[in-house]
């Protein structure tokens, strides 16, 4: 019995010791990367290009994406065909598990978040939960890395950087199809098909797969919702009296939202968004302090929204403590558990 209790005990401190380090690493990347992003800038340079901001412009650019995050929510909801939930509570409960997890240490709880209140409080079945947020994500990699491919074929300053968009893509690519393949071979194992969550995993891709229009639909909201993205940060160039093509602006944003929502930092991605943004925009001939203040202007605007629907939500479903998430999350797990 002894050896029992130590064994769990051993594991957990074990998970503890991983996610310490992994959080320490991020928060090291993130202030490293910070750092750089200010280097050699005066408070006085950034204040000068700050001044030069009209915060009546930050309007336009919350409203276009506004509209970008909608729409994302709309993609969903023509994934999760035949389900009894509207647009709008699939919009809050995006959201709030978004917002959550950018505030979060561990950018990790998004996903759980969303799956807990949807199969614990909206009664969603899981395995069709689970294919439609892994199409959901897949559909996202896909244009991010596609625009950013197409980018570096267009825009010469960045073919150095190709090789890791090649990475990048080969391993979306053998993911989508070892999903795609094993997820409809599965569907000729009885056995499987019998367990409760992998038999609706597989019904909801082979549902999927059998409505190529609501794929292509879903895709093109897809490219619709990073194109608006995109043109959210490509206002605040405007704004801040960088006349840059909107091509230009939707890659810096594609770019620096891609690069920290994948590299261990800060909560919110802090530094690591800027850094990236940064480096995109000085290949354009933009000056690093108004290069600072654009990323910052950018990053206030694709975070705030979801962040302030997380703070409204996740209160008003009960979930005020670090304690009654994890129960929501653990309920959730239950859902996907055999029984």
């Amino acid at each position: 019995m002894p050896a029992s209790k130590k064994g769990p005990a051993l594991s957990l401190w074990r998970h503890r010791g991983y996610l310490a380090v992994f959080v320490a690493l991020g928060v090291a990347l993130g202030v490293l990367l910070g750092g750089l992003a200010v280097r050699g800038q005066g408070w006085s340079k950034i204040a000068d290009a700050l001044s030069s901001v009209s915060f009546l412009a930050l309007a336009p650019a919350f409203a276009v994406f506004l509209l970008g995050i909608f729409l994302r929510t709309l993609r969903w909801r023509l994934l999760l065909t035949g389900q009894p939930i509207g647009v709008g509570r699939l919009f809050l409960v995006q959201n709030a598990g978004i917002g959550l997890n950018s505030v979060s240490p561990v950018r990790w709880v998004s996903e759980p978040v969303q799956f807990g209140l949807l199969t614990v409080r909206d009664r969603l079945p899981a395995g069709v939960l689970v294919a439609t947020m892994t199409v959901d994500r897949g559909m996202d990699l896909v244009v991010t890395l596609v625009a950013m491919g197409v980018a570096i074929a267009v825009f010469p300053p960045l073919a150095p950087y190709a090789p890791y968009v090649a990475v990048g893509a080969g391993v979306v690519l053998v993911g989508i199809v070892a999903l795609v393949i094993g997820g409809l071979a599965a569907g000729s194992l009885p056995w499987l098909q019998q367990a409760p969550v992998a038999g609706r995993f597989i019904a909801a891709l082979k549902a999927l797969r059998a409505s190529p229009g609501r794929l292509m639909a879903a895709l093109a909201l897809s490219f619709l919702y990073w194109g608006l993205v995109g043109a959210s940060g490509w206002l605040l160039l405007s704004a801040l009296g960088l006349h840059r093509s909107l091509p230009k602006g939707i890659v810096a944003v594609l770019a620096a939202t891609f690069f920290s929502g994948w590299v261990p930092g800060l909560p919110g991605a802090v530094g690591t968004f800027e850094f990236v943004g940064v480096t995109v925009l000085e290949l354009w001939g933009v000056a690093q302090a108004k290069a600072l203040v654009w990323a910052a202007l950018t990053h206030l605007v694709l975070f705030l929204p979801s962040v302030v629907i997380a703070a409204v939500v996740l209160p008003a479903e009960g979930i005020l403590t670090w304690k009654s998430l994890q129960a929501l999350m653990q309920r959730g797990r239950q859902r996907v558990a055999p029984s």
